[in-house]
């Protein structure tokens, strides 16, 4: 009905439209006739005609007559329209049946256009739209449904990797993980207890196993020192007794293997300057060399840069010792170098022997055992005090520091010691071979 209304309408303009153009009514009759709506137009009363309008127009009436076929074809463009005509007002009353449906509207001044609609073609196009829109409306839905299963996974799914680490943590489990992405509320809060959990993990390391690894190593100090302070005080009588007989080599001997003993039973410091590690291997490579002095000699270097680098006490003797039980304990005129220096961004100690070295199976293990800070034992049982060095070293330092070792086997053996982070590694040094 509304559409029809609105074509009535624009139908009614364009005539209201033509006649309001200013020319004389001759020119007027002509531009009339040209419209597809207009059969004929006359001055004068056009007889027989069923549809006429009379308008007034420069004095003159102008009688119209409407040319129902354009009407038809104007009206009954739409497939579902049957019929299309124009009644009179007075005429012909609206008639409806279960197939069809009859709509009117009122087109110029008593004259109506009826259309005639086939329901069947009607409804069928109301019932195309009306599933086309509950399909689309079970799609959106479904797409909803979807889209709030993946952001409740996405949301619930961060809670519960934070609630399992929470849990690992709690048990002890500090292993580091990658940072989450994203600048949600869930990813904020697990970075931050990340970065707490590594603070925490780097304090444990640095306190509580450091501490534990240096009374073990000076439990194990004391366990291999019988009474250090009574030996200390018997060797002190002893060594004057040699100096008063004159007997200056192993009064050096007894002087070292003192010094020895006091740096060993000295608990107040927890780090020395690397110069006091040095002296403290001088004086047991005093000892062990007046034991086999045909075994080898050492050399000691420690530049002035590097001398006053605090580093962790007893760090340098159990690599001397391991050179010595492990490489040059059968050697002929061996050498053992120890040579410390600086390097772009710390400290580099290398500890070289000249003695047996090692296979490259038994090298591998050694370096697997420092990568997970286990201690291992050769084939008579006795300890290799390396893990323990580089643990100290790491807990200190950070973990960029601790120890590297390269053999061949036959030819050498060579122990590198790295102090702080980020160190350029020069493992090709030979301290003055």
């Amino acid at each position: 009905q509304n559409n029809l209304n609105q074509l009535c309408r624009e139908a009614e303009q364009l005539l209201e439209s033509v006649l309001q153009v200013q020319t004389e009514t001759q020119q007027m009759q002509q531009m009339l006739q040209q419209l597809e709506m207009i059969q004929q137009v006359k001055t004068v009363p056009i007889e027989q005609a069923a549809f006429v309008l009379q308008r007034e127009y420069n004095g003159k009436f102008l009688y119209l007559e409407l040319n129902p076929e354009y009407f038809q074809k104007h009206f009954s463009r739409r497939s579902e329209v049957l019929s299309s005509d124009i009644l009179v007002n007075d005429s012909t009353p609206i008639q409806n049946s279960e197939t069809t449906m009859t709509v009117q509207a009122e087109i110029f001044e008593n004259y109506r256009i009826s259309q005639q609609f086939d329901l069947n073609r009607l409804l069928g196009n109301v019932a195309f739209w009306n599933e086309t829109t509950v399909r689309v409306g079970l799609i959106m839905m479904i797409v909803s449904i979807c889209m709030a299963c993946g952001i409740s996974y996405y949301i619930s799914d961060g809670v519960t990797k934070l609630t399992e680490e929470i849990k690992r943590t709690a048990q002890g489990d500090f292993s580091s993980e990658p940072m989450p992405e994203g600048e949600d509320e869930i990813a904020t809060l697990t970075r931050a207890f990340r970065a707490m959990k590594a603070e925490l993990d780097t304090m444990v390391n640095r306190t509580l196993k450091l501490k534990i690894s240096e009374r073990e190593a000076q439990i194990k100090a004391l366990q291999s020192q019988i009474s250090p302070h009574f030996l200390y005080n018997a060797l002190d009588s002893v060594n004057w007794s040699l100096i008063e007989k004159g007997d200056w080599e192993n009064s050096e001997v007894l002087v070292a293997l003192s010094a020895m003993l006091r740096y060993s039973i000295d608990n107040s410091k927890e780090l020395v300057f690397l110069q006091q590690e040095a002296e403290q291997v001088k004086n047991y490579l005093i000892v062990q060399q007046n034991r086999f002095s045909d075994r080898f000699h050492y050399e000691i270097s420690v530049d002035e840069d590097v001398k006053t680098v605090m580093v962790p006490k007893m760090i340098l003797q159990p690599l001397a010792e391991n050179a010595i039980q492990h490489g040059l304990q059968q050697a002929k005129d061996g050498l053992l170098s120890i040579c410390a220096k600086r390097v772009p961004q710390g400290v580099q100690v290398t500890v070289l022997d000249t003695g047996c070295g090692m296979s490259a199976e038994r090298l591998r293990q050694l370096c697997q055992s420092l990568e997970q800070e286990e201690q291992m034992e050769d084939k008579a049982g006795i300890h290799i005090g390396l893990a323990n060095v580089n643990s100290r070293l790491k807990y200190v330092f950070g973990k960029q520091s601790g120890l590297r070792i390269k053999s061949k086997q036959g030819e050498y053996t060579k122990i590198i010691l790295l102090v702080d982070l980020g160190l350029d590694i020069d493992e090709n040094i030979d301290c003055g071979r």
